[in-house]
């Protein structure tokens, strides 16, 4: 697999990280226009995927030289090409981003294939939108409605789509969402045709397990009821691993009686049991709209942090449990007592909650970058795949440049700590209360009465 390069003239006047996700021939690059500073990313799609692929078809004997394999993966880069074509095409219509550019380019001199560049700019995600606020029940339904209509039009136009996932779908700036990357494949060709390793992944339908396994018109469906069962699951998929099971699921934590058997419908391990198409889900989730009040409240219970807890409110401690506390919580030589709190554990001066780096680290999932003394740039963006940073590469993370989203964060923080501080409290003067002098006592003795009086 050849190394990403600057292209031209595609990606003139760009510049370019290293890749942040390499699976399956496929790898992401955030890139920045040099003028604008707009943010983007490049997809590169290398066919073959390895350069193994190459000598195995020339051990097979399914081609007798390496010119012959060029002009075969010439064949498979154009269909990429012809696919990037098509998902322009669905734009223009309904529920689809299209890619910016794309370029084919021959891989280096010791290679044999092509590497596809596929230029995007870099939008919000609905993988980022779980991992950073709840999903409301109105949103759920909106979703589930504007994917079920963008697969309908897809199919409309001779095509299903075949690699729905979180990452692949968009959140415009009116709240809609779109899908925005390559998973096109001909309706009328699925029986002939295999679903390539770069399209798989947890959100594919069950019996589709491997390469060989025939496909079917309900596989978008499933993943439209997958991605539905996770905004009323808290975000969360019901199992875990990278493969969906074959079994029933449980209903989603938060959906209600009428929205799981929805979901769970278009989640079916047999297809024949599966809404037959999105148009089909989308009008069931149409009446669900139209029997039910739905609303802009949170799908999951939102706890209220603003609330302190009461100091009277602790559950008292018995003496002898106390006394069972070991020396180990006292300090010791080891810890002096001057010694330095860490960031983590360090309070807020004058904000409600504390904002650490792990916080800053959630919040900034949108592309930075930093230019060092070499004026070598660094980049992050995790939009495409959770697991594209190692946790080598997190460690080297720069936050000094920090995101809309936690400066308004820290504005806010600012704004309680400038505000003004009421007068000391002024403590008034001393009373002079006179007391009363005791009662002698009548020749050292006191009745019962009058002690208990005293």
């Amino acid at each position: 697999m050849s190394e990403p390069k600057l292209i031209s003239p595609m990606l003139d006047n760009f510049m370019m990280g290293d890749p942040i996700q390499d699976r399956n021939g496929v790898r992401c690059c955030p890139a920045m226009e040099s003028d604008s500073n707009e943010k983007y990313i490049v997809k590169i799609v290398s066919v073959p995927a390895t350069q193994v692929q190459v000598d195995a078809l020339l051990l097979s004997g399914a081609y007798s030289d390496k010119e012959s394999i060029a002009a075969y993966y010439s064949t498979l880069a154009e269909g990429v090409v012809s696919e990037a074509e098509a998902l322009q095409k669905l734009s223009l219509l309904e529920g689809f981003a299209p890619f910016t550019a794309w370029q084919t380019v021959p891989m280096g001199d010791s290679e044999t294939g092509y590497d596809v560049y596929l230029l995007s700019p870099y939008k919000k995600t609905l993988a980022r939108q779980f991992r950073q606020q709840p999903m409301t029940h109105l949103g759920a339904v909106n979703l589930g409605l504007d994917l079920c209509s963008a697969l309908s039009v897809c199919r409309n136009s001779g095509y299903i789509y075949v690699n729905l996932k979180p990452e692949n779908i968009y959140l415009t700036d009116n709240g809609s969402y779109q899908i925005g990357d390559l998973g096109l494949m001909k309706l009328d060709s699925l029986k002939y045709a295999s679903l390539p390793d770069r399209y798989r992944s947890a959100y594919t339908a069950p019996e589709i397990n491997d390469a060989f396994s025939a496909l079917n018109a309900t596989m978008d469906v499933y993943a439209v009821g997958l991605i539905l069962y996770q905004a009323y699951n808290d975000g969360n998929l019901p199992f875990t691993g990278n493969a969906a099971p074959a079994e029933q699921l449980q209903p989603p934590v938060y959906a209600d009686y009428e929205m799981s058997e929805i979901i769970l419908k278009a989640c079916a391990p047999d297809p024949d049991e599966r809404w037959s198409d999105p148009v089909e889900m989308g009008q069931a989730l149409v009446a669900y709209m139209q029997r039910n009040d739905v609303n802009d409240t949170p799908i999951s219970p939102v706890l209220d942090q603003d609330v302190a807890a009461d100091p009277t409110d602790v559950a008292p401690v018995d003496n002898a449990e106390q006394a069972q506390i070991s020396d180990e919580s006292l300090p010791t030589d080891e810890t002096p007592e001057n010694q330095s709190v860490s960031s983590n554990e360090q309070q807020s001066d004058g904000s409600d909650e504390d904002i650490s780096d792990e916080d800053i680290s959630d919040e900034d999932n949108i592309l930075t970058y930093t230019e060092d003394a070499d004026g070598d740039l660094s980049f992050l963006e995790d939009a495409w795949d959770d697991d594209a940073l190692s946790d080598e590469e997190t460690d080297q993370i720069d936050y000094g440049e920090v995101t809309n989203e936690v400066s308004d964060m820290l504005s806010q923080a600012d704004d309680l700590i400038a505000h003004q501080v009421p007068d000391p409290v002024v403590q008034p003067e001393a009373i002079d209360v006179p007391i009363p002098e005791p009662i002698p006592l009548n020749d050292g003795q006191e009745s019962n009465e009058n002690s208990e009086e005293n």
